[in-house]
């Protein structure tokens, strides 16, 4: 992993946050991992941002460490990368496992067929987005109730998803 670039511009990174108002606690989570990552690369070989978050890890029991972790890892990527800056309203997809990914390849192709017809038919991005992603909520809840290929999915399983004891307790949106 070539550690340059964070090498010469992380002292940009730490006087923005202190300019910035960030909390010390933060500013020194920031500051110590970006020395861990600058002492320690050559030691552990990293190639990856998510190399160092998995070392760094390792043995972390509490998830909000782990989560904590992964926040200011991400924090660091995002600079070194995109040179960016941290910012509060804009959460870091550093690790982030997309419901998308978790589909079955049959749901995955599924999706991506559906997305590519809709830009054939002049769709806009937005509502294919908004679209997907509610196709993807929706297919993802079937795979969790055993449902993983279009072939299994019964009505019954799809009632089951929106009703309760015969009480709606989803509302649906509409699937491409």
């Amino acid at each position: 992993m070539d550690v340059q670039n964070l090498q010469e511009k992380y002292p940009v990174l730490l006087s923005y946050m202190k300019e910035n108002g960030y909390s010390a606690g933060y500013f020194r989570s920031i500051k110590t991992e970006i020395n861990r990552i600058l002492q320690k690369v050559n030691i552990y070989r990293w190639d990856t941002y998510e190399d160092v978050y998995l070392t760094g890890v390792k043995n972390f029991k509490s998830k909000k460490a782990i989560r904590n972790k992964q926040s200011i890892i991400g924090v660091i990527k995002r600079f070194d990368e995109e040179n960016a800056f941290p910012h509060s309203c804009k959460r870091s997809n550093f690790l982030k496992i997309s419901g998308y990914a978790l589909l079955s390849d049959e749901y995955r192709s599924f999706i991506d067929i559906n997305c590519s017809i809709a830009r054939k038919k002049g769709k806009k991005e937005s509502t294919i987005y908004v679209e997907s992603h509610s196709a993807t909520n929706f297919l993802l809840k079937l795979q969790q109730n055993r449902m993983d290929s279009l072939d299994s999915i019964t009505e019954r399983g799809v009632l089951e998803i929106f009703f309760q004891e015969g009480v709606l307790r989803r509302n649906y949106s509409v699937v491409m």
